[in-house]
Protein backbone atom coordinates (compact mmCIF):
# COMPACT_ATOMS: atom_id res chain seq x y z
CA UNK A 1 0.00 0.00 0.00
CA UNK A 2 1.44 3.32 -1.02
CA UNK A 3 1.01 6.83 -1.62
CA UNK A 4 -2.28 8.71 -0.35
CA UNK A 5 -4.63 5.60 -0.09
CA UNK A 6 -2.46 3.30 1.26
CA UNK A 7 -1.46 5.78 3.91
CA UNK A 8 -5.30 6.44 4.71
CA UNK A 9 -5.90 2.91 4.36
CA UNK A 10 -3.41 2.44 7.32
CA UNK A 11 -5.28 5.13 9.61
CA UNK A 12 -8.73 3.60 8.94
CA UNK A 13 -7.04 0.37 10.68
CA UNK A 14 -6.18 2.90 13.42
CA UNK A 15 -9.45 4.55 14.21
CA UNK A 16 -11.34 3.47 17.33
CA UNK A 17 -13.95 0.80 17.12
CA UNK A 18 -16.97 2.24 15.13
CA UNK A 19 -19.32 0.60 13.36
CA UNK A 20 -17.01 0.89 9.55
CA UNK A 21 -19.99 0.57 7.56
CA UNK A 22 -21.13 4.12 9.06
CA UNK A 23 -17.94 5.64 8.36
CA UNK A 24 -17.78 4.35 4.32
CA UNK A 25 -21.27 5.67 3.97
CA UNK A 26 -20.59 9.25 6.06
CA UNK A 27 -16.94 9.42 4.88
CA UNK A 28 -17.68 9.43 1.01
CA UNK A 29 -20.66 11.84 1.63
CA UNK A 30 -18.67 14.33 2.94
CA UNK A 31 -16.16 13.96 -0.16
CA UNK A 32 -18.52 14.81 -1.91
CA UNK A 33 -20.81 17.48 -0.82
CA UNK A 34 -20.30 20.87 -1.88
CA UNK A 35 -19.97 22.43 1.94
CA UNK A 36 -19.02 21.30 5.37
CA UNK A 37 -22.03 19.52 6.68
CA UNK A 38 -23.60 18.71 10.37
CA UNK A 39 -24.59 15.51 11.99
CA UNK A 40 -28.08 16.05 11.56
CA UNK A 41 -27.48 16.92 7.50
CA UNK A 42 -26.07 14.13 7.32
CA UNK A 43 -28.30 12.04 9.32
CA UNK A 44 -31.28 13.58 7.52
CA UNK A 45 -29.15 12.69 3.49
CA UNK A 46 -27.89 9.29 4.72
CA UNK A 47 -31.06 7.98 6.50
CA UNK A 48 -33.51 8.98 2.92
CA UNK A 49 -34.80 5.72 1.96
CA UNK A 50 -33.43 3.62 5.30
CA UNK A 51 -33.21 4.05 8.87
CA UNK A 52 -30.53 3.04 11.29
CA UNK A 53 -28.25 6.09 11.71
CA UNK A 54 -28.87 8.07 14.30
CA UNK A 55 -27.39 11.81 15.20
CA UNK A 56 -25.29 10.34 18.03
CA UNK A 57 -24.08 7.20 15.64
CA UNK A 58 -23.08 10.15 13.01
CA UNK A 59 -21.31 12.07 15.82
CA UNK A 60 -19.00 8.85 17.24
CA UNK A 61 -17.90 8.07 13.48
CA UNK A 62 -17.17 11.57 12.75
CA UNK A 63 -15.06 11.91 15.66
CA UNK A 64 -13.40 8.60 15.57
CA UNK A 65 -12.56 9.99 12.05
CA UNK A 66 -10.50 13.27 13.34
CA UNK A 67 -7.63 12.21 11.67
CA UNK A 68 -9.29 12.91 7.95
CA UNK A 69 -11.99 14.97 9.54
CA UNK A 70 -12.73 18.29 11.63
CA UNK A 71 -15.69 20.02 12.58
CA UNK A 72 -15.86 24.08 12.13
CA UNK A 73 -17.03 26.29 14.58
CA UNK A 74 -20.48 25.71 13.95
CA UNK A 75 -20.39 22.18 14.23
CA UNK A 76 -20.15 21.54 10.23
CA UNK A 77 -17.24 18.72 9.35
CA UNK A 78 -15.34 18.78 6.04
CA UNK A 79 -11.91 17.23 5.47
CA UNK A 80 -8.53 18.50 6.71
CA UNK A 81 -6.85 18.46 3.38
CA UNK A 82 -8.13 17.93 -0.04
CA UNK A 83 -6.04 14.90 -0.50
CA UNK A 84 -8.07 12.54 2.04
CA UNK A 85 -11.21 14.21 0.21
CA UNK A 86 -9.54 12.82 -3.06
CA UNK A 87 -8.98 9.75 -1.53
CA UNK A 88 -12.96 9.14 -0.46
CA UNK A 89 -14.39 10.47 -3.23
CA UNK A 90 -11.92 8.89 -5.88
CA UNK A 91 -9.62 6.49 -4.50
CA UNK A 92 -9.84 2.60 -4.82
CA UNK A 93 -12.87 1.64 -2.58
CA UNK A 94 -14.39 4.37 -2.17
CA UNK A 95 -15.09 5.70 -5.69
CA UNK A 96 -18.34 3.53 -6.25
CA UNK A 97 -19.70 4.89 -2.79
CA UNK A 98 -18.75 8.21 -3.43
CA UNK A 99 -20.70 7.49 -6.67
CA UNK A 100 -23.82 6.81 -4.76
CA UNK A 101 -23.83 9.14 -2.75
CA UNK A 102 -23.62 12.18 -5.39
CA UNK A 103 -26.49 10.54 -6.74
CA UNK A 104 -28.33 10.19 -3.00
CA UNK A 105 -27.63 14.24 -2.44
CA UNK A 106 -29.16 15.14 -6.06
CA UNK A 107 -32.56 12.72 -5.14
CA UNK A 108 -32.53 14.23 -2.03
CA UNK A 109 -32.01 17.63 -3.08
CA UNK A 110 -35.02 16.87 -5.70
CA UNK A 111 -36.88 16.91 -2.80
CA UNK A 112 -36.53 20.22 -1.32
CA UNK A 113 -39.96 20.96 -1.71
CA UNK A 114 -41.15 18.49 0.97
CA UNK A 115 -38.73 19.57 2.72
CA UNK A 116 -40.72 21.77 6.00
CA UNK A 117 -39.00 24.15 5.76
CA UNK A 118 -36.59 23.49 2.76
CA UNK A 119 -33.20 22.97 3.72
CA UNK A 120 -30.49 25.30 3.19
CA UNK A 121 -28.10 23.33 0.50
CA UNK A 122 -30.92 21.72 -1.24
CA UNK A 123 -31.66 24.97 -2.05
CA UNK A 124 -28.05 26.11 -2.43
CA UNK A 125 -26.80 22.92 -4.64
CA UNK A 126 -29.75 21.28 -6.00
CA UNK A 127 -28.54 23.30 -9.24
CA UNK A 128 -25.19 22.41 -9.09
CA UNK A 129 -25.46 18.30 -8.58
CA UNK A 130 -28.06 18.65 -11.67
CA UNK A 131 -25.62 20.11 -13.67
CA UNK A 132 -22.82 17.91 -12.36
CA UNK A 133 -24.70 14.82 -12.95
CA UNK A 134 -25.84 15.75 -16.43
CA UNK A 135 -24.29 18.33 -17.91
CA UNK A 136 -25.36 18.02 -21.11
CA UNK A 137 -28.99 17.72 -20.22
CA UNK A 138 -29.90 21.80 -19.67
CA UNK A 139 -33.23 21.04 -19.69
CA UNK A 140 -34.23 20.52 -15.47
CA UNK A 141 -31.66 23.39 -15.05
CA UNK A 142 -33.55 25.56 -17.19
CA UNK A 143 -37.05 24.25 -15.79
CA UNK A 144 -35.57 25.07 -12.00
CA UNK A 145 -34.54 28.75 -12.67
CA UNK A 146 -37.87 29.44 -14.74
CA UNK A 147 -39.35 28.34 -11.22
CA UNK A 148 -41.08 31.01 -9.13
CA UNK A 149 -41.36 28.33 -5.92
CA UNK A 150 -37.59 27.78 -6.04
CA UNK A 151 -36.61 31.17 -6.68
CA UNK A 152 -39.10 32.40 -3.96
CA UNK A 153 -37.85 29.58 -1.10
CA UNK A 154 -34.20 30.90 -2.42
CA UNK A 155 -35.20 34.43 -1.74
CA UNK A 156 -36.53 33.47 1.91
CA UNK A 157 -33.72 31.33 3.06
CA UNK A 158 -31.30 33.42 2.02
CA UNK A 159 -32.26 36.92 2.68
CA UNK A 160 -28.62 37.71 3.26
CA UNK A 161 -27.45 36.26 0.02
CA UNK A 162 -29.92 36.71 -2.41
CA UNK A 163 -27.32 36.21 -4.90
CA UNK A 164 -28.01 32.63 -4.78
CA UNK A 165 -30.87 32.73 -6.52
CA UNK A 166 -28.30 34.92 -9.45
CA UNK A 167 -26.13 31.58 -9.17
CA UNK A 168 -29.01 29.24 -10.30
CA UNK A 169 -29.93 31.38 -13.18
CA UNK A 170 -26.23 31.74 -14.15
CA UNK A 171 -25.79 28.23 -14.23
CA UNK A 172 -29.06 26.94 -16.36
Amino acid sequence: ERGIEGYVNRLLRRIKPVPLANLFDILPLLAVAKEPLDPAAIKVMLNKGRSGLTKQCILEALESASLFVKPNSSGRWSYRHGLYQSVFSKGEGFNTIAETRKTDLLEWCAEWESQIPPHPYALRYYVVHLHDKAPDNLEPLFELARSQHFFDAQMAQFTDDPLVAVETTERA
